[in-house]
């Protein structure tokens, strides 16, 4: 019985880590630093990718510090026929402040977006309009 108890902790084990290295991570050199949530980031590398088990939250971790932050994200959809040109994160810039706002993967017609942070809500609403800035992934 405790034989086959561990049989199968290390067969779930080892399934959980398959499944966790299937959760490819993307490469992005981030040249400004960004805000995702409440969290500020510097300009760097990046790796991000999307986590849990239904992939409502994307993680970004730098590369040389190891800081990170989560984001929580929704789907977005493409029009019918549509593909994302390149795998790119979307931000939205206000001045000279960055937010996270999007994630795309190339070839995909479904991206995925992060919720405004409280921050972001406020700048919002002096600014008429944010300007977009893209950065594609291995840039």
């Amino acid at each position: 019985m405790k034989r086959r108890i561990a049989l199968m902790a290390i067969l779930v084990g080892s399934f959980l880590l398959s499944a966790a290295a299937a959760q490819a991570e993307v490469r992005f050199n981030v040249p400004f630093d960004f805000t995702v949530g409440k969290v500020t980031l510097p300009a760097g590398s990046y790796s991000v990718g999307k986590i849990g088990h239904i992939q409502t939250h994307v993680s970004l971790r730098n590369r040389d510090s190891n800081e990170g932050a989560f984001g929580q994200i929704n789907s977005l959809q493409l029009n019918p026929g549509q593909w994302s040109d390149a795998t790119k994160l979307v931000f939205r810039r206000y001045g000279d402040q960055y937010f996270l706002a999007e994630f795309w993967n190339l070839g995909s017609s479904t991206g995925y977006q992060l919720r405004k942070s409280k921050a972001e809500r406020e700048i919002a609403r002096s600014v008429t309009q944010p300007n977009t800035e893209i950065v594609s992934a291995g840039q």
